[in-house]
């Protein structure tokens, strides 16, 4: 091969390679847009100090009617460790569902911790369904919550599982065995979480 016809066959590939990397490049960018937006939008975990659900391990045909077994679910916690509902037997549980938005859940929210405070032996959750951790913790902050435990429910598949739509604040009173024994649908004032509190204490 003469070095002409080298020279020639050098220009006819060099558009081949800059169409490889053109399409490497469109590849890599499209990538990163997809991501990008799942890692913004998922809770964080120990840097908001915010608890993650996982999923839903039982959900009975029940699920969420007074009477029944509580759907068992899956979450970890701010440190790292993996628990479980389930894991709670032996203590009374209060699940609380609501979400940043919600102007009910802002009123009820500081009778909830209240509660919490003066009736220790007694755990409570607030499930948010699925908002950032950061805003959660934030949330928590400015209200100076201190007493409940903040769970965000990814694809709000616990709350589906609860039998929630979004009607929120909803809040589900779980006695020592894991038996959901009161519900409440709406804001609840300190004589309504008094009253469904009084039928899972011992």
């Amino acid at each position: 091969m003469t070095p002409t016809s080298r020279a020639l066959e050098s220009r006819l590939q060099l558009p081949r390679y800059i169409t490889a990397l053109f399409i490497a490049i469109i590849a890599i960018a499209s990538a990163a847009a997809l991501i990008a937006p799942q890692l913004q939008q998922r809770p964080l975990v120990g840097q908001t100090n915010v608890g993650v659900i996982t999923n839903v391990v039982d959900a009975p045909d029940t699920a969420g009617r007074v009477g029944s077994k509580a759907p068992d679910f899956l979450w970890v916690q701010p440190s790292g460790e993996t628990t479980r509902l389930s894991a709670l037997k032996g203590t009374p549980v209060v699940l609380n569902f609501w979400a940043t938005w919600c102007k009910p859940c802002l009123a009820e929210m500081p009778r909830l911790e209240q509660t919490a405070r003066d009736t220790p032996g007694i755990a409570f959750y607030e499930i948010d369904l699925d908002e950032d951790g950061a805003k959660v913790r934030g949330f928590f902050d400015s209200l100076e919550i201190s007493h409940l435990v903040p769970l965000i429910d990814v694809g709000t598949v616990v709350a589906r599982a609860y039998g929630l739509g979004q009607g929120v604040p909803t809040t589900f009173f779980i006695d020592a065995d894991g038996i959901v024994r009161a519900a409440s649908l709406g804001e609840m004032d300190a004589l309504m979480i008094a009253t469904n509190l009084s039928t899972v204490k011992r």
